[in-house]
């Protein structure tokens, strides 16, 4: 079994570097505690600019292609060319089914879905299922609760 007591920094940082183990780790997490699950990936860090999983994923999904406004190549995702978007989409489910919080805003307050829409100081191209799933699971996740 994992260690899950790692802290966010590890996540992130396996996250863009490993994200299989990423994924196979982060289900192990949540069929063992779907509480901790939900903390984790509700998380933020600095060097994620104050966004949750959902925002480091919407920085990582696709192929690079600005590499910053600014020149800089400090950044997190700096380093991935590209990010396989059928993983990046089953990563976003799991992110989902953990309990995400689809409408937390980072430090530049936006979502994620407005984060991956806008151009930012970086730019991905070929994620555009990625970003309809986006879609479609934040439709969902503002959808009133009728059974309340």
């Amino acid at each position: 079994m994992a260690n899950y007591h790692k802290d966010n920094a590890h996540w992130m940082n396996l996250l863009e570097q490993n994200p299989h183990k990423y994924f196979d780790d982060l289900k192990e997490l949540y069929n063992n505690s779907d509480e901790e699950a939900e903390k984790l990936v509700n998380s933020s860090e600095y060097s994620g600019w104050f966004g949750n999983h959902v925002h480091l994923l919407c920085h990582l999904v696709g192929k690079l292609i600005v590499f910053g406004k600014y020149g800089s190549r400090d950044f997190y995702g700096a380093g991935i060319e590209y990010f396989d978007e059928t993983l990046a989409i089953e990563i976003l489910k799991l992110l989902y089914l953990c309990g995400v919080n689809l409408n937390f805003k980072n430090y530049y307050n936006v979502t994620p879905l407005e984060s991956i829409q806008d151009s930012g100081l970086t730019k991905r191209t070929d994620n555009s299922n990625f970003i309809s799933n986006l879609i479609t699971l934040t439709e969902a996740f503002n959808k009133p609760n009728l059974d309340e």
